[in-house]
């Protein structure tokens, strides 16, 4: 057969079409089917326009038919002209075993065919063929239905995809016409019914504490190193530190510097138990006198709302007669390195369920 320009033969098998001897050919671009000692195919058939490819097991022999569409049918299979190809082996397994390979082919065809069809609006183009198609969520799609909902399909092969077992489960099968497609989904339902709610669970934040490890270079200094991802969750951890860096990077200081001199603040460095690198700067004890303000002021809490188990100015009442010295996270005098440490904590676990809340909503 004469290939077109970039079009290579994937399988070919000597088959009979309307009781001519001739070969089957199936490219990358076209099914296609040739009389013996010609080079120009009887039978055409283009991938975009391939159906279903259809068996019979309680045959004699071995056949396939193809069902397609053409450009007369607007899109629409056509059943009554299929062509059906049949094998004249002697060897019956051999020539179940070639037609397996067609039909694996053609099933897949049939399969992107409907995917691209099932997430194409009405009068839209249908993907290209490797393009990439954002996540969907099958949480309200309706399963088990016969006719499968266009849904359920897309829903079956993103399953067949990310289960290696039950995929070759379903070649052995179904695509050989053993058992029906829906007979063998039927008996699979809770698979589809987990992947379609797990479809609709979303990652959310890490929950785990931010902390910034580091390594001793030859010199004896410490390097750390601050990723983009790891940035932007400083940034979330601390807002002071994201308001300085919009302020002062890139026309005051670059973002390496900004960076060293970060690591390097006392700011960092609350809480720690070496003071190696803690010091004096401009930029950052002003996010210290920040953090500082935030957690002092007590008016960011509706204390009308508060239990009295939950409020801490209310522990005097314990002992009426004495009365209770206040809180030691209420003396920042007392605890002055470990304080900022526990407030920080306390802040972070605010961002943990204000997360949680805000998915909720």
């Amino acid at each position: 057969m004469i290939l077109q320009p970039g079009e290579a033969v994937k399988h070919s098998s000597k088959t009979t079409y309307k009781k001519t001897e001739g070969t089957l050919y199936f490219t990358n671009k076209r099914l296609a089917w040739c009389k013996l000692e010609e080079q120009t195919p009887t039978v055409e058939i283009l991938h975009e326009h391939v159906h279903t490819p259809k068996v019979s097991t309680s045959a004699a022999k071995i056949m396939l038919k193809v069902v397609s569409s053409t450009p007369e049918s607007n899109g629409e299979p056509v059943e009554a002209n299929a062509p059906v190809f049949v094998w004249k082996q002697t060897d019956k397994e051999a020539a179940n075993a070639e037609r397996t390979k067609f039909v694996t082919e053609l099933s897949l065809l049939s399969t992107r065919r409907v995917q691209a069809a099932s997430t194409q609006p009405a009068g839209a183009r249908p993907t290209p063929q490797g393009a990439s198609t954002a996540d969907t969520e099958y949480g309200k799609v309706k399963i088990g239905a016969v006719p499968a909902s266009a849904d359920e399909i897309k829903l079956r092969q993103e399953v067949l995809a990310k289960n290696r077992d039950l995929a070759k489960v379903h070649k052995t099968l179904v695509i050989p016409g053993l058992v029906p497609e829906d007979e063998f989904w039927s008996t699979r339902r809770n698979i589809l019914e987990t992947y379609a709610i797990q479809s609709q669970l979303r990652k959310g934040e890490a929950s785990s504490w931010l902390y910034l490890s580091h390594s001793i270079q030859e010199s004896g200094n410490f390097k750390y190193t601050i990723t983009p991802n790891v940035a932007r969750r400083i940034f979330k951890e601390y807002p002071q530190v994201k308001r300085a860096y919009v302020e002062n990077v890139p026309h005051a200081v670059g973002e390496k510097e900004f960076w060293k001199r970060f690591v390097a603040s006392q700011f960092f460095n609350r809480g720690r138990t070496t003071d190696a690198y803690k010091g004096r700067d401009k930029i950052f004890d002003k996010c210290v006198d920040e953090e500082d303000a935030v957690f002092r002021d007590t008016g960011r809490f509706d204390v009308a709302f508060l239990t009295r188990l939950l409020d801490l100015t209310r522990t005097e009442e314990d002992s009426v007669e004495t009365g209770n010295a206040p809180d030691f996270t209420m003396r920042p005098s007392t605890v002055d390195k470990k304080l900022p440490l526990i407030r920080r904590f306390n802040q972070h676990s605010q961002l943990v369920l204000q997360t949680v809340l805000n998915n909720k909503r």
